[in-house]
């Protein structure tokens, strides 16, 4: 009986080895696939009441692409295959017929967030840039025009990200 016990004991160790071993040989597919971008922003309501604001993008063809902001708010999340272009650029220019010539401190406050990354075969997201920020003045309100004029293009909230078909990119300005 002690016999037969010990080569059952055996038999059960080999099989939980065996299946173990099959587990231990998958390896994960690192090999970069696609590239993304996740990307927000959000307009101080002073500024939104008073400018209007267009978002240009490259989209997952790798086409640009623009919309009006027609709220505060604008969140988009873009993946494309690799080789991919990434990238976002905010433009603002005054509203028609607005005036902030009797507003004595106007507030001039913008926050954005993005996230650059590449997906792998396995479905990994590895973040190649991130970042973020709240940029916020107060001016004269008889100078927002010129302010707005100077900052067509609001720089600091413009991204571009080029990707080769490796995975590595480079930051090429929109």
């Amino acid at each position: 009986m002690t016999l037969a016990a010990a080569l059952c004991c055996a038999m059960i160790s080999t099989l939980f080895t065996a299946c173990g071993s099959d587990e231990e040989k998958k390896t994960d597919d690192n090999t970069p696939v696609a590239c993304g971008m996740s990307y927000m922003i959000s307009i101080g309501r002073d500024l939104f009441d008073h400018a209007n604001f267009t978002v240009e993008y490259y989209d997952a063809n790798g086409k640009l692409q623009s919309e009006k902001m027609a709220n505060e708010l604008w969140e988009k999340e873009i993946t494309t295959k690799l080789p991919g272009i990434v990238g976002v650029q905010v433009k603002m220019q005054m509203k028609d017929g607005v005036s902030t010539a009797d507003i004595d401190l106007f507030s001039i406050d913008y926050l954005f967030r993005y996230e650059a990354y590449i997906l792998t075969a396995d479905g990994k997201k590895t973040t190649c840039n991130l970042n973020a920020a709240r940029p916020a003045i107060q001016i004269k309100g008889s100078d927002v025009p010129n302010w707005v004029e100077e900052h067509s293009v609001l720089k600091a909230a413009s991204f571009c990200y080029t990707f080769d078909a490796n995975g590595k990119y480079s930051n090429t300005g929109f």
